[in-house]
């Protein structure tokens, strides 16, 4: 997804996350203000604007890294794992299908991963 297809978008950024972003899941956490889109783009809303953030590589691995805050606290995960965290591995609480986890709040579904 490009930032041109948001600027193109004619509702506003709650729909456009809504419609076209998952919330970002990575290592059990729920990291509020980022999302990533179905082409692996990681999005942050943290600065009242929504944008594509950007990639970078560390000198030992080649493999590109993002900086995520979660409650103070940096994390500079791999961009694919975070991708990977998002839409694959996420363990469901007992009982929960996915369907029912993809409508659950991202309020509610913190709760289970502290």
């Amino acid at each position: 997804m490009k930032i041109e297809e948001y600027i193109e978008y004619k509702g506003n950024k709650e729909d456009f996350i809504k419609e076209y972003l998952t919330p970002v899941f990575y290592g059990g956490k729920i990291f509020e203000g980022y999302y990533v889109d179905k082409d692996g783009q990681i999005w942050s809303s943290k600065y009242k604007k929504l944008r594509i953030m950007k990639w970078f590589f560390n000198k030992e691995k080649q493999y590109p890294r993002i900086t995520l805050y979660l409650n103070r606290e940096r994390y500079v995960p791999l961009v694919h794992r975070v991708v990977c965290e998002t839409f694959h591995d996420v363990p469901l609480p007992e009982g929960v299908t996915i369907e029912e986890w993809k409508r659950t709040p991202k309020k509610a579904k913190s709760h289970f991963y502290h």
